[in-house]
């Protein structure tokens, strides 16, 4: 993990499996103290490399965000799901359940 001011810089990839990984960039929000898991909270979006390939649940995994907290998956402003493939420039929120009236 790299730390650019504000902004942290974190990079998710899966197995290797022999081959030459490319990776992209996006940007990611944890909402409603998601980022609680985290080794650091963090103060606003992430920007992550991924590995190319990678789902949403993969990303969430590598930084060890319980899937079973996660109850809405945003992407690019329309709602998507935990199996959504990322592409390069995503833009992703996460949010968890949350109750009250």
């Amino acid at each position: 993990m790299v730390k650019t001011g504000e902004t942290k810089v974190l990079k998710v990839s899966g197995p290797e499996g022999g081959k030459r990984l490319r990776f992209l960039t996006v940007t990611l929000s944890l909402y409603a103290g998601l980022d609680r898991h985290l080794s650091s909270p963090a103060r606003g979006p992430l920007t992550v490399e991924v590995q190319q390939g990678l789902r949403v649940a993969d990303v969430l995994e590598g930084l060890r965000v319980p899937r079973e907290e996660v109850k809405v998956v945003i992407v690019n402003h329309r709602l998507a799901g935990l199996d959504h493939v990322l592409a390069d420039g995503d833009r992703v929120a996460v949010f968890p359940t949350v109750a009250g009236g």
